[in-house]
């Protein structure tokens, strides 16, 4: 799958389900819907760029950016009520940005590093450790987990297309990462914490609109 085929895919997923998500929350979801639309739209001219950068090393087997993302056509339906409905407090939300703010920059360092195998671990260690505050608070962050998941599975391909092709396609993985950091810098506050106010009308808006990537992989 293309990046930009991704996002495409995620975009008509969000659009589809903003009149049901809409309808559940007497139009509450319909501005968080809507951001969704608006930042997935953003982002389409750098993924244009990245597929075509990518289709030249695709020509020569490097599978960069085709095996990087996961399909959405198998996704919980929107009906489907969250597991948990707390709002999160501003005290963990604030230590879940700075959790993260510190990760990204450990994950940056181990990328010029060249330390890759402590980059995965720090990546999979923050995603247990939001995991584990969900279960503690009753509260979900599903965007920033997906993001995180996605910096995960890319990294890790990314180390076997270096090794495949002695270095040479790393700075378009790195590229791709940065990209994701982006998207996490407001993935708390822009939207999970909006989520967790619909979550607390036992809707399931973003819960059920993103792949659990790590479970397939």
């Amino acid at each position: 799958m293309s990046f930009t085929g991704h996002v495409l895919e995620a975009i008509k997923i969000n659009y589809q389900r903003r009149k049901i998500y809409s309808r559940l929350t007497d139009g509450k979801s319909h501005s968080l819907s809507n951001r969704l639309i608006f930042y997935e739209i953003s982002i389409l001219p750098l993924t244009f760029l990245i597929d075509f950068i990518a289709f030249f090393y695709q020509l020569f087997g490097i599978p960069i950016v085709k095996n990087d993302f996961v399909s959405l056509s198998d996704l919980p339906e929107p009906t489907i009520p969250p597991r948990f409905r707390n709002s999160a407090s501003s005290e963990l939300i604030e230590e879940i940005e700075n959790l993260l703010c510190a990760s990204v920059k450990s994950i940056y360092m181990c990328l010029n590093k060249k330390d890759h195998e402590k980059g995965l671990l720090q990546i999979h260690g923050m995603i247990e450790n939001i995991k584990y505050r969900e279960e503690q608070n009753k509260t979900l962050f599903p965007m920033t987990i997906h993001i995180l998941e996605s910096i995960f599975l890319i990294f890790s391909n990314g180390i076997e297309y270096s090794k495949r092709c002695k270095g040479c396609s790393f700075w378009l993985t790195k590229s791709i990462l940065q990209l994701h950091f982006l998207g996490l810098k407001r993935s708390v506050q822009k939207c999970d914490v909006p989520a967790q106010k619909i979550h607390s009308l036992n809707v399931g808006i973003i819960v059920n609109d993103v792949p659990q990537i790590l479970k397939l992989y």
